[in-house]
């Protein structure tokens, strides 16, 4: 299978995103644990994108393209490919409604409520999940009205270009919760 351009671009970006766990491993497309990766990195790409009701129809070519790449690079059965291709596609479209959502304020006081609710029950830091939904709450805000003032370009994300440590809030926010 021939990836488009832009399919071999969002390898290349998933190549840099995954590189802590390549490293661990000899082969990571013929590993099951590369969903995961897959899927982590469609999260952080759909939650990125600024003003996601108005670049809709991108995340949902996004997710599609994650899925291809699986099915053209993963070195399984067809049967298992096409299983978790599905998954991918199914986790794109609820992470789409959920990024809508987050975007009103309540829907986000929901979504933090049950998130905050999982971290206690699980015993995490529970101080550290409110100052993370506090940091993703601003940087949403932020994203969306440079958006809103001048539609920006979408774009693979694989770290805050501007934050010398490479954590956006959005990478903390998810950090925190999967855990």
């Amino acid at each position: 299978m021939t990836l488009t351009e832009r399919q071999q671009q969002i390898l290349r970006a998933f190549v840099i995103y995954s590189q802590p766990y390549q490293s661990t491993v000899s082969n990571m497309w013929s590993r099951p644990e590369v969903v995961d990766y897959l899927k982590a990195f469609l999260v952080l790409q759909i939650i990125s994108q600024g003003n996601p009701a108005r670049h809709r129809r991108y995340l949902f070519d996004l997710t599609e393209d994650v899925a291809v790449l699986l099915e053209a690079q993963a070195r399984a059965s067809v049967m298992w490919k096409r299983e978790q291709a599905f998954s991918l596609r199914k986790l794109g479209f609820r992470l789409m409604a959920l990024v809508e959502t987050l975007r009103e304020q309540e829907g986000f006081a929901s979504v933090t409520c049950a998130a905050l609710a999982y971290v206690s029950e699980a015993g995490g830091d529970f101080l550290g999940a409110v100052e993370a939904a506090a940091r993703l709450r601003w940087w949403l805000r932020a994203v969306d009205a440079q958006d809103h003032a001048d539609v920006l370009p979408t774009r693979l994300w694989i770290r805050d270009d501007h934050d010398p440590a490479g954590l956006s809030p959005i990478t903390l926010f998810m950090s925190t919760y999967h855990d």
